[in-house]
């Protein structure tokens, strides 16, 4: 939705004030934020099938990144979860149940952050999902939001 990709987009530009930001995604997909981020006058965006033609390429992009961040995507958040890489993630768990309260799983670190959300179709307000962006900052500085 337009409005979250602004939002997330804002998000990102000042927590990562120096980074690049890649949209890593199939061809549909970047083709769609490719046209979101026009129509929003943002053009500071990199774009995966510029640079790898499937998902193993997408894999690669993502284990050489310096920090993952997805709200409510796709499979490719599979990778970092499974990793020691730091990230934000936002979105529901599927089949994966997580080790506690604050972890999904026994190798997740400080730089690891995964907010669980109800799955979208039984979620009305996905804009409120948005008020949990910066839970990690939030939670090292002792208000969990």
């Amino acid at each position: 939705m337009k409005e979250e990709f602004r939002k997330i987009y804002s998000y990102l530009r000042i927590r990562f004030p120096q980074s690049e930001i890649m949209i890593v995604s199939d061809a549909i997909g970047c083709r769609h934020y490719l046209s979101l981020s026009k129509e929003l006058g943002i053009e500071d965006l990199l774009f995966s099938k510029d640079y790898s033609p499937d998902f193993l390429g997408d894999t690669a992009l993502v284990m050489n990144s310096q920090m993952f961040f997805s709200f409510r995507a796709g499979g490719i958040g599979q990778v970092p979860l499974l990793s020691k890489m730091p990230f934000e993630m936002l979105g529901p768990l599927m089949n994966e149940i997580p080790l506690n309260k604050n972890e999904v799983t026994s190798w997740q670190t400080e730089s690891q952050s995964f907010v669980v959300l109800r799955k979208h179709q039984f979620e009305d307000d996905r804009e409120s999902d948005l008020n949990s962006l910066g839970f990690q900052e939030r939670a090292n500085r002792g208000s969990v939001g």
